[in-house]
């Protein structure tokens, strides 16, 4: 029962990944009233969206999180059975960005990331954003 008192734990240990996945996770997330997400080493790229989804979040003190422009990764041969979901994704990137960090990361920042370059930071730099709430 996604509604129960349980807690779903959702631990983040990545280097990145596809940004496709993330809309999947989005719909199961909604329907788990106490879901956490913790980064247990590094959360690069897709992780850190995937970290936002938890309704708390967590990390360990030895984290790194890194943040950059979204992309896909997918190959041209699975672009043509995944077409709709890419254009998605491309015309929704930036509003994604915004949308999941506007609240954590100045203006300026967003700018620097949105130009391709990757925005990296600790543990401790996150709990002092807002991002996550509390250090393990």
């Amino acid at each position: 029962d996604a509604h129960s008192d349980d807690e779903v734990i959702l631990n983040i240990t990545t280097s990145g990944g596809d940004l496709a996945a993330l809309d999947l996770l989005e719909g199961l997330v909604g329907e788990i009233d106490n879901f956490t997400t913790v980064a247990s080493g590094n959360c690069l790229s897709a992780g850190l969206y995937i970290l936002m989804l938890g309704k708390t979040r967590k990390a360990y003190k030895y984290s790194t999180f890194m943040l950059h422009e979204a992309s896909t990764s997918l190959g041209q041969d699975q672009i043509s059975h995944h077409t709709s979901c890419i254009d998605i994704l491309r015309t929704n990137t930036e509003a994604r960005l915004h949308d999941f960090f506007g609240d954590y990361f100045s203006n300026e920042e967003l700018s620097y990331i949105k130009s391709g370059k990757e925005f990296w930071f600790t543990a401790w730099e996150a709990l002092n954003r807002g991002i996550i709430h509390e250090i393990i």
